[in-house]
């Protein structure tokens, strides 16, 4: 199928993209209620229209993007196979779109999140090797962004933390261990760039991981540490606000 980008497909569309973004904005309503079967049925009702235009030749990241949260959401609702589905579909479509012409940052970021999405998935289902590909593709899409913002420091700092998951079911804890401390370096930057309550979960959480992975090496010492060190950035958030 051949990427078209021609002003009339883009005007005919506008509606239904307005119809889209309505019926994901529902769905995003949903899925924080954890009403995941409804927000199932909006996504799909907004993929069904998205899925229409590729028979004019049109494949959008609109398109990608809700196919990732289909699969996103069949994941949280406990059936993989159907995750699986999507999570293919999309990547399918990425590639169709990455045949066409070069892209801007915004559009590295999003293919940075449906990998990242992947990779969290297949870590979970034991598919390892598929999980580090998925990893090593988010990695190439942040690589391409110019500007990096707190959106992209944020999507490398999960490329982190999911290569930390990847080494830590072999056992393999000095590569775990380094990457989550790289966790931690970006999340660091994020947390001085924007101290809000969000950032600071995230880094406390990093902080665990490391505490957790030095325990299990042994090393109880450093382990000790780490675990003290949230008391610091809790201190200096109480300070701040």
């Amino acid at each position: 199928m051949k990427v078209l980008e021609e002003k009339n497909i883009k005007a005919t569309s506008s509606w239904d993209e307005i119809e889209c973004a309505q019926l994901e904005k529902e769905g995003n309503v949903a899925r924080v209620q954890r009403d995941f079967n409804l927000a199932i049925e909006k996504y799909s009702e907004s993929y069904k229209k998205r899925l229409m235009k590729t028979d004019m030749g049109f494949v959008s990241i609109g398109l990608v993007m809700c196919e990732k949260l289909l699969g996103e959401l069949y994941f949280q609702a406990d059936m993989p196979q159907k995750a699986l589905k999507y999570y293919q579909k999309a990547e399918e479509h990425v590639k169709m779109i990455n045949a066409g012409d070069s892209q801007g940052d915004g559009y590295y970021l999003n293919i940075s999140t449906l990998y990242i999405s992947m990779a969290k998935f297949y870590l979970d289902q034991k598919k390892y090797k598929s999980a580090l590909n998925s990893i090593k593709a988010a990695s190439s899409a942040l690589d391409k962004i110019e500007f990096r913002d707190i959106d992209y420091l944020n999507n490398e700092s999960i490329t982190f933390e999911c290569l930390s998951q990847y080494y830590k079911q072999n056992k393999e804890y000095d590569e775990s261990i380094y990457y989550a401390k790289l966790c931690i370096n970006t999340r660091t930057a994020i947390y001085e760039k924007d101290n809000s309550y969000k950032f600071f979960q995230n880094l406390i959480a990093a902080f665990d991981v490391v505490a957790r992975l030095l325990f299990d090496s042994g090393d109880v010492k450093q382990g000790k540490e780490y675990s003290l060190k949230p008391l610091h950035y809790g201190m200096i958030t109480m300070i701040r606000n």
